[in-house]
């Protein structure tokens, strides 16, 4: 079973390995204006010409979590937000649904999501979504020791080290916009 990681200091250093990474597998940089409903930036974004990220530490003096966000450049509307991979910088914090976890026998470091999508439309929600998934890729879905006798359960996104990690991304990435496209389209 994979291990969530609490510790501050390995969260800083695993979010820094996930940025370089994607950075690596993502070499186009663009400024791009970027956003969701009812609120839009310009901001850099790496880019491989179909998914797109953008990363900052957010929280004004006391910084709580990792933003990190991703698109597609071939959806109808390149510049809005498909998913959220947002890490806490430190302790469990269930609220943000990004998480980094460890297989004890590897040292893999694996990227999950919780399942908390948004979205501003009825519908797109974790309930939904977690429903959704667990029909469409159950294999994702895996167990993960919190600590403490306690554990949840959260889509694999992919290992750090896999060759896979960038198609694994994008087809998490994609996966989530089809989601919203059917719930919009009124297919689910």
């Amino acid at each position: 079973m994979l291990q969530l990681i609490t510790d501050r200091d390995a969260l800083i250093e695993y979010q820094r390995d996930l940025r370089n990474l994607i950075y690596e597998l993502l070499p186009i940089k663009v400024k791009r204006k970027i956003g969701h409903l009812g609120m839009s930036y310009e901001v850099e974004v790496h880019s491989n010409g179909n998914l797109w990220y953008t990363t900052e530490l957010l929280g004004d003096r006391n910084p709580q979590r990792y933003w990190n966000a991703f698109g597609l450049e071939s959806s109808d509307n390149p510049s809005n937000i498909v998913v959220e991979i947002n890490i806490p910088i430190s302790r469990i914090y269930r609220r943000v649904s990004g998480i980094f976890a460890k297989e004890s026998k590897t040292n893999d470091i694996f990227l999950l999501h919780r399942g908390g999508i948004g979205g501003g439309r009825e519908g797109i929600g974790k309930r939904a979504f977690v429903a959704w998934y667990r029909r469409k890729r159950p294999p994702k879905w895996v167990e993960v020791d919190e600590g403490e006798g306690s554990s949840a359960y959260a889509v694999l996104v992919g290992s750090l080290t896999a060759e896979t990690f960038l198609e694994d991304l994008t087809s998490f990435v994609r996966d989530v916009f089809e989601f919203k496209r059917l719930v919009v389209s009124g297919d689910i």
